[in-house]
């Protein structure tokens, strides 16, 4: 496998991207929905997943776009604490 082959190098086909997006989209409700330790843990699975697909495009992102995805990170953390904390 050449460096041209990489993962990291590919782009996304726009069904991808689709099918990417309802995936996290399914988890997230599952994890609003779902009560206790198994909501948080979808919504800090869903982050992480955000974090990751999210530093791949970090440097084609522009400014109000990266702002944009660090406050829904934060937001899903931040409700995933309360939902650990029993809050929600």
């Amino acid at each position: 496998m050449s460096h041209k082959d990489s993962l990291t190098t590919m782009r996304r086909s726009r069904l991808a991207n689709v099918l990417i997006a309802i995936a996290v989209g399914v988890v997230t409700l599952a994890g609003l929905v779902a009560h206790g330790a198994l909501g948080t843990a979808l919504l800090v699975i869903v982050a992480a997943a955000l974090v990751t697909l999210s530093a791949s495009a970090w440097p084609t992102i522009p400014g109000r776009g990266r702002t944009l995805r660090v406050v829904v990170v934060i937001g899903l953390l931040a409700i995933a604490g309360a939902k650990s904390a029993g809050g929600l």
